[in-house]
């Protein structure tokens, strides 16, 4: 068998609901400056809603063209693990009752499981379809400033 053409098309929706437990930390260094360490897990009960749709061409053996489509609707429930972690500076200081707090920090989070793409492989299985169930991982500088009167 031989692909000519495919079309995929793929909505998922997903929601969850679960503990949380983390740790902040704060250091004291000098001269308002802190260094700050946090890290949390969650579990989330995710329930998902996806939809897929697929249209190939395929050429067989014997010259013929041939045009397959699928489409199907899905929902699940299922336990998600969430990590994150947080590692940087923070700036705090009052100036005539205003606070101001400033931190820039290196944040991570991990997603597992939480893809659920089906992808059909034609070549090999027409017709089958086989969940991906990839992971979602998040990291990159962050910064935020933060006024309180």
């Amino acid at each position: 068998f031989q692909l000519n053409s495919s079309r995929f098309e793929f909505t998922s929706g997903q929601w969850g609901i679960g503990p949380k437990a983390g740790l902040e930390t704060r250091w004291n260094l000098a001269w308002g400056f802190r260094l700050i360490a946090n890290g949390d897990l969650s579990v989330l009960c995710s329930f998902y809603n996806l939809h897929h749709e697929y249209a190939d061409s395929i050429s067989e053996p014997a010259e013929q063209l041939s045009h397959a489509s699928m489409e199907s609707r899905e929902s699940f429930r299922e336990l998600t693990p969430i990590l994150g972690a947080m590692l940087g500076l923070d700036w705090a200081g009052c100036f005539c009752h205003l606070h101001m707090n400033f931190t820039v920090g290196y944040e991570y989070q991990y997603w597992g499981s939480i893809n659920h793409v089906r992808r059909n492989y034609v070549q090999s299985l027409p017709g089958e379809t086989f969940d991906m169930r990839g992971d979602l991982q998040m990291q990159g500088l962050t910064a935020s400033m933060k006024f309180d009167f």
